[in-house]
């Protein structure tokens, strides 16, 4: 087995699903090769977002680069993207996504 790897977020989507959580963040630490890695998984854009906070929390303890935290999570990008290129109007409203 490879060592070291970064976690998938799919690995972390796939505890959430089968153990019932709405977040799941995940640490990976390699002492040999001093290899870290944070994943993170929320169910819904909020649980995403208060994830992604988690696990900048936790890289800030493991003293990693500021440049490595996510300002917001991949999912929440993607998001405003498709909002931007459709405009509102043409984007469905998903605030019942958003609510925990």
């Amino acid at each position: 087995m490879e060592q070291g790897k970064k976690i998938p977020i799919a690995r972390c989507k796939e505890i959430a699903e089968s153990l019932g959580y709405d977040e799941v963040i995940i640490v990976g630490c390699h002492y040999e090769t001093g290899i870290q890695s944070v994943a993170t998984y929320g169910k819904t854009i909020t649980a995403c977002e208060n994830a992604a906070h988690g696990g900048n929390a936790i890289k800030r303890l493991l003293k990693w680069p500021e440049d490595k935290y996510q300002d917001k999570p991949a999912r929440q990008k993607r998001k405003e993207i498709k909002k931007n290129k459709y405009g509102p109007e043409e984007y469905p409203d998903e605030k019942y996504h958003t609510e925990l």
